[in-house]
Protein backbone atom coordinates (compact mmCIF):
# COMPACT_ATOMS: atom_id res chain seq x y z
CA UNK A 1 0.00 0.00 0.00
CA UNK A 2 1.35 3.42 -0.96
CA UNK A 3 0.87 6.58 -0.06
CA UNK A 4 0.37 8.37 -2.87
CA UNK A 5 -2.45 6.26 -3.52
CA UNK A 6 -4.57 7.03 -0.46
CA UNK A 7 -3.60 10.82 -1.33
CA UNK A 8 -5.41 10.25 -4.23
CA UNK A 9 -8.30 9.39 -2.57
CA UNK A 10 -8.56 13.11 -1.23
CA UNK A 11 -7.96 11.23 2.61
CA UNK A 12 -5.94 13.89 5.08
CA UNK A 13 -2.61 12.93 7.10
CA UNK A 14 -4.29 12.02 9.89
CA UNK A 15 -6.54 9.04 8.33
CA UNK A 16 -3.44 8.15 6.06
CA UNK A 17 -1.76 7.37 9.83
CA UNK A 18 -4.45 5.68 10.73
CA UNK A 19 -4.61 3.49 7.83
CA UNK A 20 -1.17 2.73 7.84
CA UNK A 21 -1.55 2.06 11.50
CA UNK A 22 -4.21 -0.58 10.93
CA UNK A 23 -2.15 -2.24 7.73
CA UNK A 24 0.73 -2.73 10.07
CA UNK A 25 -1.04 -4.49 12.90
CA UNK A 26 -2.43 -6.95 10.60
CA UNK A 27 0.84 -7.30 8.86
CA UNK A 28 2.62 -7.78 11.63
CA UNK A 29 -0.59 -10.71 12.85
CA UNK A 30 0.74 -12.45 9.67
CA UNK A 31 4.12 -12.24 10.25
CA UNK A 32 3.69 -13.57 13.52
CA UNK A 33 1.67 -16.76 11.93
CA UNK A 34 4.06 -17.30 9.33
CA UNK A 35 7.22 -17.53 12.37
CA UNK A 36 4.59 -19.75 13.91
CA UNK A 37 4.46 -21.84 10.74
CA UNK A 38 8.06 -22.25 10.24
CA UNK A 39 8.66 -23.35 14.05
CA UNK A 40 6.08 -25.81 13.29
CA UNK A 41 7.74 -27.59 10.18
CA UNK A 42 10.72 -27.65 11.62
CA UNK A 43 9.12 -29.83 14.67
CA UNK A 44 7.25 -31.79 12.03
CA UNK A 45 11.04 -32.26 10.34
CA UNK A 46 12.68 -33.11 13.85
CA UNK A 47 10.02 -35.61 14.37
CA UNK A 48 10.03 -37.21 11.08
CA UNK A 49 13.52 -37.76 11.77
CA UNK A 50 13.54 -39.43 14.91
CA UNK A 51 11.01 -41.58 13.34
CA UNK A 52 13.20 -43.02 10.78
CA UNK A 53 15.97 -43.32 13.18
CA UNK A 54 13.82 -45.31 15.77
CA UNK A 55 12.67 -47.39 12.78
CA UNK A 56 15.80 -47.92 11.82
CA UNK A 57 17.52 -48.80 15.40
CA UNK A 58 13.89 -51.31 15.58
CA UNK A 59 15.38 -53.09 11.96
CA UNK A 60 18.86 -53.46 13.20
CA UNK A 61 17.62 -54.76 16.79
CA UNK A 62 15.45 -57.38 15.17
CA UNK A 63 18.35 -58.30 12.66
CA UNK A 64 20.38 -58.95 16.03
CA UNK A 65 18.01 -61.09 17.61
CA UNK A 66 16.99 -63.40 15.28
CA UNK A 67 16.14 -66.77 17.26
CA UNK A 68 15.10 -64.76 20.61
CA UNK A 69 11.08 -65.33 20.90
CA UNK A 70 11.25 -62.53 24.11
CA UNK A 71 13.46 -60.28 22.30
CA UNK A 72 11.42 -60.60 19.02
CA UNK A 73 8.49 -59.88 20.78
CA UNK A 74 9.63 -57.02 22.57
CA UNK A 75 10.48 -55.42 19.19
CA UNK A 76 7.40 -56.26 17.94
CA UNK A 77 5.37 -54.55 20.64
CA UNK A 78 8.32 -51.29 20.21
CA UNK A 79 7.30 -51.43 16.36
CA UNK A 80 3.94 -51.08 17.06
CA UNK A 81 3.61 -47.93 19.41
CA UNK A 82 5.90 -46.69 17.08
CA UNK A 83 2.98 -46.94 14.20
CA UNK A 84 0.88 -45.57 16.96
CA UNK A 85 2.90 -42.68 17.83
CA UNK A 86 3.18 -41.99 13.95
CA UNK A 87 -0.44 -42.03 13.10
CA UNK A 88 -1.30 -39.99 16.45
CA UNK A 89 1.32 -37.86 15.03
CA UNK A 90 -0.11 -37.56 11.72
CA UNK A 91 -3.69 -36.66 13.28
CA UNK A 92 -2.42 -33.83 15.58
CA UNK A 93 -0.38 -32.56 12.28
CA UNK A 94 -4.00 -33.29 10.27
CA UNK A 95 -5.98 -31.22 13.09
CA UNK A 96 -2.98 -28.48 12.85
CA UNK A 97 -3.27 -27.60 9.48
CA UNK A 98 -7.08 -27.56 9.54
CA UNK A 99 -7.38 -25.55 12.24
CA UNK A 100 -4.44 -22.89 10.59
CA UNK A 101 -5.96 -23.49 6.88
CA UNK A 102 -9.19 -22.24 9.36
CA UNK A 103 -7.59 -19.44 10.93
CA UNK A 104 -6.32 -18.22 7.70
CA UNK A 105 -10.01 -18.53 5.54
CA UNK A 106 -11.40 -16.39 8.49
CA UNK A 107 -8.94 -13.63 7.99
CA UNK A 108 -9.32 -13.43 4.60
CA UNK A 109 -13.28 -13.13 5.00
CA UNK A 110 -12.56 -10.02 7.19
CA UNK A 111 -14.36 -12.25 10.42
CA UNK A 112 -13.94 -9.49 13.44
CA UNK A 113 -13.45 -11.80 15.55
CA UNK A 114 -12.54 -15.03 14.38
CA UNK A 115 -13.00 -16.82 17.78
CA UNK A 116 -16.71 -16.26 18.09
CA UNK A 117 -17.09 -17.18 14.38
CA UNK A 118 -14.89 -20.19 14.38
CA UNK A 119 -17.82 -21.40 17.80
CA UNK A 120 -20.35 -21.24 15.43
CA UNK A 121 -18.91 -23.42 12.61
CA UNK A 122 -20.14 -26.92 12.81
CA UNK A 123 -16.76 -28.80 13.14
CA UNK A 124 -17.61 -32.09 12.24
CA UNK A 125 -18.98 -30.76 9.20
CA UNK A 126 -15.34 -29.48 8.10
CA UNK A 127 -12.39 -31.45 6.69
CA UNK A 128 -8.91 -31.08 4.85
CA UNK A 129 -8.94 -32.48 1.25
CA UNK A 130 -5.20 -32.51 0.04
CA UNK A 131 -4.86 -28.42 1.34
CA UNK A 132 -8.65 -27.72 1.01
CA UNK A 133 -10.92 -26.91 3.46
CA UNK A 134 -13.97 -28.73 2.81
CA UNK A 135 -17.51 -27.81 3.87
CA UNK A 136 -16.66 -24.51 5.66
CA UNK A 137 -17.25 -21.90 2.83
CA UNK A 138 -21.30 -22.96 2.81
CA UNK A 139 -21.67 -22.35 6.84
CA UNK A 140 -19.30 -18.91 6.74
CA UNK A 141 -22.14 -18.13 3.58
CA UNK A 142 -25.02 -18.95 5.83
CA UNK A 143 -23.42 -16.43 8.90
CA UNK A 144 -22.67 -13.88 6.46
CA UNK A 145 -26.47 -13.61 6.28
CA UNK A 146 -27.53 -14.19 9.43
CA UNK A 147 -25.44 -12.50 11.49
CA UNK A 148 -23.50 -10.28 8.70
CA UNK A 149 -22.31 -7.92 11.88
CA UNK A 150 -19.52 -10.79 12.12
CA UNK A 151 -17.64 -10.19 9.12
CA UNK A 152 -16.54 -6.47 7.76
CA UNK A 153 -18.12 -4.82 5.37
CA UNK A 154 -16.74 -4.01 1.93
CA UNK A 155 -18.21 -0.90 1.83
CA UNK A 156 -15.76 2.05 2.54
CA UNK A 157 -16.10 3.75 6.14
CA UNK A 158 -14.44 7.50 5.07
CA UNK A 159 -16.57 9.97 7.02
CA UNK A 160 -16.47 13.10 4.90
CA UNK A 161 -18.19 16.59 4.36
CA UNK A 162 -22.16 16.62 4.48
CA UNK A 163 -23.39 17.16 1.29
CA UNK A 164 -25.63 19.95 0.66
CA UNK A 165 -29.43 19.76 0.90
CA UNK A 166 -31.06 19.16 -2.27
CA UNK A 167 -34.67 20.60 -1.03
CA UNK A 168 -34.83 23.77 -3.24
CA UNK A 169 -37.15 25.64 -0.91
CA UNK A 170 -34.23 25.11 1.81
CA UNK A 171 -33.17 28.59 2.45
CA UNK A 172 -29.66 28.45 4.18
CA UNK A 173 -29.81 30.97 7.41
CA UNK A 174 -26.98 33.85 7.15
CA UNK A 175 -25.37 36.02 9.41
CA UNK A 176 -24.08 39.50 8.81
CA UNK A 177 -20.88 41.23 10.74
CA UNK A 178 -23.35 43.37 12.52
CA UNK A 179 -25.45 39.92 13.63
CA UNK A 180 -22.29 38.22 14.72
CA UNK A 181 -21.02 41.77 16.36
CA UNK A 182 -24.64 41.61 18.55
CA UNK A 183 -25.00 38.19 19.51
CA UNK A 184 -24.25 36.89 22.99
CA UNK A 185 -21.65 34.09 23.86
CA UNK A 186 -24.06 31.63 24.05
CA UNK A 187 -26.08 32.75 20.92
CA UNK A 188 -22.39 32.44 18.90
CA UNK A 189 -22.50 28.89 20.65
CA UNK A 190 -25.63 28.04 19.65
CA UNK A 191 -25.04 29.24 16.07
CA UNK A 192 -21.24 28.34 15.19
CA UNK A 193 -22.35 25.50 12.79
CA UNK A 194 -24.32 28.29 11.30
CA UNK A 195 -21.52 30.93 11.49
CA UNK A 196 -18.89 28.78 10.33
CA UNK A 197 -20.90 27.44 6.73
Amino acid sequence: MKRDFLKELELSDEQIEAVFKEHGKAVNEYKTKAEQVDTLQSQIDDYKQQLTDRDKQLKDLEGKASGNEDLQQQIKDLQKANDDAQKEYDEQLRQQKKESKLELLLKDVKARNPKAVKALLDNDKISLDNDNLVGVQDQIDALKESDAYLFESDEPKLKGREPHSSNPNETKQTFTVDDFKGMTPEQINKNWEKLKG
